[in-house]
């Protein structure tokens, strides 16, 4: 439904989170829509929210907890902490299905949950071998792209089994988080991690990596060390990339914004 609008609030000092629908209409603007998230109670450290694919179910994660909220009736089907043993950082519908969820964890599992056999146990459970802090669904939904602590990411099929492991050296460092995502059409996926300076890409076929490009050739500041913070794709151009860098140099809140064309080789 292209009015309706998922806004999630943590404060990050007390760690209570608050999730609120918003309808947006052309001609009224922003309305409120308190009545969809009755069933949505306050969640410690919300960390996500993520709808299905016919906007029939909110999946709403904050620390171990995962709610999951009816859309039509705005009550909370499901509330849990036994997903996994360790926090759980935003869990995702898939794209297509919407009966699909993957979800990682701290614990060092994957998941994957099917709303049709209910959500006590998982279709499935994959053991990474690493702490998972991001999950995705692929855009056909054929694989779930997981990402780790300190550059180690994977892929895992809907059948349980490791697709490919991404080519990225480790630095051996507990708080290098990294993340990847795959382009809008599938064929790549990128990839940032908190202490290095580069923009990865890689085939998402193989796992091989194609391309890594340096983020710091327009820096304002000599000696600004980035720290990366973020990366999406352009969800229509699969050469665009847009990311956030955090810098630590003259000014100690030095925010930048880049954003990478692969198409003319240039970052600006």
């Amino acid at each position: 439904n292209p009015e309706l609008l998922f806004v999630g609030v943590c404060d990050m000092q007390s760690g209570r989170g608050n999730a609120e629908v918003i309808r947006w209409n052309g001609q009224t603007g922003l309305r409120w829509v308190p009545s969809l998230t009755d069933g949505l109670s306050s969640l410690p450290w919300l960390n996500s929210l993520s709808c299905n694919a016919t906007d029939d179910f909110l999946l709403a994660c904050g620390d171990e907890t995962v709610e999951l909220i009816d859309l039509e009736t705005g009550k909370r089907c499901m509330r849990t902490s036994s997903w996994h043993n360790a926090l759980i950082n935003a869990p995702q519908f898939a794209n297509l299905h919407p009966s699909l969820i993957c979800s990682t964890s701290f614990d060092q599992t994957a998941c994957l949950w099917d709303l049709r056999m209910g959500l006590n146990t998982p279709a499935f459970r994959y053991d990474l071998g690493f702490a998972g802090i991001l999950s995705r669904f692929s855009p056909a939904d054929d694989r779930m792209l997981i990402s780790g602590i300190d550059n180690a990411v994977a892929q895992v099929t809907l059948g349980g089994q490791l697709h490919s492991v991404l080519e990225m050296e480790p630095l051996h460092d507990q708080h290098n988080p990294t993340k990847a995502y795959y382009c809008s059409y599938g064929r790549r996926i990128c990839s940032v991690s908190r202490l290095e300076d580069c923009l990865r890409i890689f085939d998402s076929h193989t796992g091989e990596l194609r391309w890594s490009l340096p983020v710091r050739d327009r820096t304002p500041h000599e000696g600004l060390h980035p720290l990366i913070s973020g990366c999406r794709p352009d969800p229509f151009n699969p050469f665009c990339f847009a990311m956030r860098v955090d810098g630590k140099g003259p000014q100690p809140n030095d925010v930048l914004a880049y954003a990478v064309d692969l198409s003319a080789g240039l970052t600006r």
